[in-house]
């Protein structure tokens, strides 16, 4: 897969960019949420992906939130 994030990115997806982002045959996004790619979509983007792609970012921030409660909990430890 390839890594839409531009190491320099600073700015969400545009309209045109969300528009032309890869996709499956059924229309679901083909973008590695591991690989950060999410972290460009503007909140009404996130509205328009399809129920299996809101899972898929919902589990993954659900996820992401454990792990930063983990690590801060480490962090507390030093």
């Amino acid at each position: 897969m390839t890594k839409l994030m531009d190491d320099k990115r600073i700015k969400k997806f545009t309209s045109l960019e969300f528009k032309n982002l890869p996709r499956y045959p059924n229309g679901d996004l083909h973008i590695d949420f591991w690989n950060e790619d999410f972290i460009w979509l503007t909140d009404h983007q996130k509205t328009r992906i399809s129920n299996d792609d809101q899972a898929r970012l919902f589990d993954y921030e659900e996820d992401l939130a454990y792990l930063m409660a983990e690590l801060e909990d480490e962090m507390e430890d030093f």
